[in-house]
């Protein structure tokens, strides 16, 4: 399942223990930690919002100031991320525009690459609840309607902007899904220009073959002789 990051925003990607231990301040983040250790530990449907409160060290009321429930703990950076997406494709230089939404994408990744592990774990619990899934899915595509916007404010026909919005959203989320998945040393960034190349040569209605050596730049070989 193809999984999307919304928690880039907070300072949540350590342990609740590490937080306590340091006693920072930032209430948003400390529920964020206890809810992610609350939910691998006992579960997502065992965990009650009194739980991530006590865990956290804040009140009941606290939390409902920051979280409307205990699914959106998991996804405390959506509108940051809809803000800076928006900020990044308002300065962008004209290109074309599946390169202008993708490279909106591409500005904001380096913000997730030292918050690999907390995002493993956060994708993990993601996919074990249909709740979750579900909420995923809302704020994904919450997300391409911003980017969409962002480029409707730049004169792109909304249609047209729509469209690329979400192609560029479809590349951004399953380089996110391979980075998390996969334990190469490939980064974000230089995953998320590979997916859209790949989506580059679908549009252009491309051989399988021709496709397939964009996606695998380096296994190119000559074309076998025609049999006689």
């Amino acid at each position: 399942m193809m999984t999307s990051p919304y928690t880039l925003m907070s300072s949540c990607d350590i342990s609740y223990r590490e937080v306590v231990s340091r006693w920072e301040p930032d209430a948003s983040g400390r529920m964020v930690a206890a809810a992610l250790d609350l939910y691998e530990t006992q579960g997502y449907e065992s965990t009650t919002i009194a739980d991530i409160a006590a865990r956290a060290g804040v009140t009941e009321r606290t939390f409902f100031r920051h979280f409307s429930d205990k699914r959106e703990v998991l996804f405390a950076g959506a509108k940051d991320l809809e803000t800076r997406v928006l900020e990044e494709i308002a300065v962008m230089d004209e290109a074309p525009l599946l390169d202008m939404a993708t490279a909106a994408y591409v500005r904001v990744a380096i913000v997730f690459e030292s918050r690999r592990d907390f995002l493993s774990r956060r994708a993990r619990v993601i996919a074990g609840n249909p709740n979750l899934r579900e909420r995923e899915l809302l704020k994904t595509s919450s997300l391409s309607a911003a980017l969409s916007r962002g480029m409707v404010a730049r004169g792109v026909p909304a249609t047209t902007a729509a469209i690329a919005a979400e192609c560029a959203t479809v590349a951004f989320v399953t380089a996110f899904d391979r980075w998390l998945t996969d334990p190469g040393d490939t980064g974000l960034v230089q995953l998320i220009a590979g997916v859209a190349t790949e989506l580059k040569s679908v549009a252009a209605n491309s051989s399988p073959e021709h496709a397939a050596r964009n996606s695998n730049p380096g296994s190119e070989q000559e074309p076998a002789a025609a049999a006689d």
